[in-house]
Formats: C-alpha cells, structure tokens, sequence
C-alpha cells in the first residue's frame, strides 16, 4: 500500500537532497531520482529567492516505522 503525506520542508542541497522533517522533528531524505535536473533547479531558485518557512513535501511511502516513512519518494512541493 502506498501513503501520500506532506511533511515540513527543512532543506535542499545539491545536486539533488531534499531534506523533511516529522512531527518529532526527526529528519528524512526522500528518494529524488524522479526529479529532473531542471525541475530542480527550477525548485532550487524559487526556495532560494523566496521564503519558504512554510513549504511542505508531498512524498509517497510504504507506511510509518518507528516514526518515519519507509521508502520515501519525493512527489512536490507545497505551501510556497
């Protein structure tokens, strides 16, 4: 069964990292390797020239151990 949540976007790096965070404030890294290199680009300048504080990730998971969503996969952004 695959989730779809939003968790808090806490930040990016390249080439490619999108880093979340829980509702324990525990942070994940999603699988990103279904984002092109424009589209994250295209992602890196609108976070780096805008506030972000608010943004959320859209991920799909296969369910929550421990915590944390197992086999994250980075689906969007939000709140931006």
């Amino acid at each position: 069964m695959t989730l779809e949540e939003e968790y808090k976007f806490v930040g990016l790096s390249k080439p490619k990292t999108i880093v979340c965070e829980t509702a324990k404030q525990d942070t994940f890294r999603p699988n990103t390797d279904n984002i092109s290199k424009e589209r994250f680009d295209a992602l890196w300048t609108l976070m780096e020239n805008g506030d972000w504080s608010n943004a959320k990730v859209l991920i799909s998971h296969n369910g929550i151990n421990n915590g944390m969503p197992v086999n994250p996969v980075f689906i969007s952004v939000t709140n931006i």
